[in-house]
């Protein structure tokens, strides 16, 4: 999972640093797919932490009392949290 990470970002990132250092004119395509790989390696990375952090939280246990459910009845349900 990091080696994708980093490889989006220093593949964006060089791109649109040779293209801001070496090019005599600006070309906004390499500006797009370097963002785009800048932004797409980033969406991961934050994708990444809020999956570690998510892992770390218990899971949530709903609990029903009739099962299977009646349409129109009333429904008693639990909300089970652990910790």
């Amino acid at each position: 999972m990091r080696g994708e990470i980093l490889l989006l970002l220093i593949s964006g990132s060089f791109f649109i640093y040779m293209d801001l250092t070496h090019s005599a004119e600006r070309e906004p395509i390499v500006l797009i797919v370097g963002g785009g790989f800048v932004l797409v390696g980033f969406l991961v990375f934050i994708g990444g932490i809020q999956r570690a952090l998510a892992s770390r939280t218990p899971p949530t246990i709903i609990e029903v009392d009739e099962v299977p459910f009646a349409r129109g009845a009333t429904l008693r349900a639990a909300v089970i949290q652990m910790n």
